[in-house]
């Protein structure tokens, strides 16, 4: 019994995360980085950033970073693509001119079908 309930919560993860990848929209998290005594100050939380993609016969061309914070204007904008813990693009850097961006360049064009994570990181400004 203890079996089927672990492969039922793995199959219900599953199923959401295929939901979440079929809408092409990933949400991002925040994190905080601290180096010897100092500690570095985020620009703004990206916790409400959306990542969405376009795709071209089945594979992701370019990203469309929204939601982010107004404090990060200006700053230098880096996106990772991931399946499972796997990068297999990314774009940028690329100047944050507002709320959003979109950033073509790709460092290689996956499979949509693949991507199950997303990976955002701001320098500056």
């Amino acid at each position: 019994m203890k079996r089927f309930r672990i492969g039922a919560v793995v199959f219900a993860a599953s199923l959401a995360l295929a939901a979440q990848a079929g809408a092409n929209v990933l949400s991002a998290t925040n994190a905080t980085l601290g180096a010897g005594a100092g500690t570095v100050t985020t620009c703004g939380s990206l916790t409400s950033a959306a990542i969405a993609w376009n795709t071209t016969a089945g594979n992701v061309t370019s990203v469309t970073v929204s939601g982010i914070p107004a404090g990060c204007v200006g700053g230098s904008l880096t996106v990772t693509l991931l399946a499972g813990s796997t990068a297999v693009a990314t774009g940028g850097p690329i100047t944050v001119p507002g709320p959003s961006v979109w950033i073509a360049g790709l460092s290689a064009q996956p499979a949509a079908s693949s991507i199950n994570g997303a990976s955002l990181a701001v320098a500056g400004p």
